[in-house]
């Protein structure tokens, strides 16, 4: 028995019993372990510290609740989830896998809902995206590490080293989002926050450059225009914005700029990585195309890419041999994922459920409502509105569908809208109560006129 599985046994026993009693701190002792992912580090297959930590989250919110906090994208997430149980009854290729990877989801759906119920005021919303921050800053050491010591961050090294999984887009991601949260909290935080973020983000950088990741460089630029395009304070951010591109020139090596300009090239110029790529989203339309209304089924792109691209899983990409399986790639595409595996059916509640949590940042950022909590909420949609342009783009080019936090930031935006209505409200009815206790005004007196 290991130190490291002894330390994670007790801090689930003790996070679970906390969240029996204090739920919301259950739910950021959960983000905690989601960083750490000790599912990787090769424990017991009894120890499932993930679902033991949600369950207690669950119970100790059912516990408490007087009531059930919905909102139309919760709906809607609820919607897509269930679409791929119907897809996996009609699944092409394994019924078994497709139904597997429709709990998996669901499995989120439910964190999405825990989150948008336990995240209800400004602060907690704050504290739970500094939660994602800290988490992150575990992995953080290994990945600029791996890059300074010259050593590509692959998908091999970030299981090892840096326990997320997914490849290089996926580790880019992380970092491009929490670069928009550190941005707002460098220009509206406390004194604390502000050193913080201005300290961590830098760092952030550094990391993303290591990643090699051309999605990321390009998420990393479209956020870095919005952030500045929609601060406060202009000046400073333009400033910063300045610092942290001249940081990226500096640092980025020159083999991954030629990286960066292969892939964008035209049809022969493209490295390897890129076209299989094309080639790859391809073969989704293809089976979307083929099963235009429930997919192929969750996961099952994976056991039928090699016949639909010509080649399977590896580096050297092997050709395909008719009548011969073998691993095949994911779509490295979340949008064209959903297509092909789940249809009409889940892409259009899926894909809406991202508008509509764009849709409710604008209007929280909208509001007219005064006092310290509306202004926070105010500044953290601006957050989210970055973070929501680092997964688009991100997940253009990886299959994200079954990533933890790319749920529970749609689940938290909805925890923002219905915290900026509470605001809302009770402005109303302090404007009231001031208007109740205002002394009636008095009658003017009129002097009476007498006859001679």
């Amino acid at each position: 028995m290991s130190l490291r599985f002894v330390v994670m046994l007790l801090y689930v026993l003790g996070a679970s019993g906390t969240a029996l009693f204090r739920p919301f701190w259950g739910l950021i002792g959960l983000v905690a372990m989601y960083y750490f992912r000790p599912d990787v580090w090769n424990q017991p297959d009894w120890f499932r510290p993930q679902l033991w930590l949600t369950a207690a989250i669950g119970l100790g919110w059912v516990l408490q609740a007087k009531k059930i906090r919905l909102t139309p994208t919760m709906l809607v997430a609820f919607l897509a989830s269930g679409t791929l149980f119907i897809g996996s009854f009609t699944a092409a290729e394994d019924t078994a896998t497709a139904y597997e990877g429709a709990v998996t989801v669901f499995k989120l759906v439910l964190v999405m809902f825990l989150t948008l119920n336990l995240v209800d005021t400004a602060d907690r919303i704050n504290t739970f995206l500094w939660a994602n921050v800290a988490g992150m800053l575990w992995n953080l050491k290994s990945i600029i590490v791996t890059g300074l010591r010259g050593g590509e961050v692959t998908e091999q090294r970030v299981d090892l080293g840096v326990g997320q999984g997914g490849g290089s887009n996926y580790i880019a991601m992380v970092l491009v989002a929490a670069i928009a949260f550190l941005w707002v909290r460098a220009q509206e935080g406390t004194a604390r926050e502000r050193s913080a973020a201005k300290f961590l983000i830098p760092l952030h950088v550094l990391a993303l450059i290591t990643t090699g990741s051309r999605a990321g460089f390009l998420a990393f630029g479209a956020v870095l225009l919005w952030m500045t395009a929609r601060s406060r304070k202009k000046f400073g951010a333009v400033i910063m914005a300045g610092l942290l591109g001249i940081l990226f020139i500096v640092a980025v090596p020159d083999s991954f700029v030629d990286r960066f300009r292969s892939g964008v090239g035209g049809e022969g110029n493209r490295d390897g990585s890129a076209q299989s790529r094309i080639l790859l989203w391809k073969g989704a339309v293809t089976m979307f195309l083929e099963r235009p209304i429930t997919g192929v089924g969750m996961d099952n792109y994976a056991l039928m890419s090699p016949r639909y691209v010509g080649f399977y899983a590896s580096r050297s990409y092997t050709p395909y041999e008719p009548g011969v399986k073998g691993p095949g790639f994911v779509t490295h595409s979340t949008w064209f994922q959903t297509l092909a595996e789940g249809g009409i059916l889940t892409a259009v509640p899926y894909f809406l459920m991202f508008a509509m949590a764009w849709f409710a940042t604008v209007r929280i950022k909208a509001s007219k409502v005064i006092g310290p909590a509306a202004d926070s909420l105010r500044a953290n949609a601006t957050a989210m509105q970055g973070i929501l342009i680092a997964i688009v783009l991100t997940s253009s080019f990886g299959s994200h569908m079954k990533i933890d936090f790319l749920w529970w930031y749609v689940g938290l935006i909805s925890a923002m809208s219905l915290a900026i209505d509470k605001e809302r409200l009770a402005e109303r009815e302090r404007v009231r109560r001031i208007a109740a206790a205002r002394p009636e005004p008095l009658a003017p007196v009129t002097a009476g006129v007498g006859s001679a």
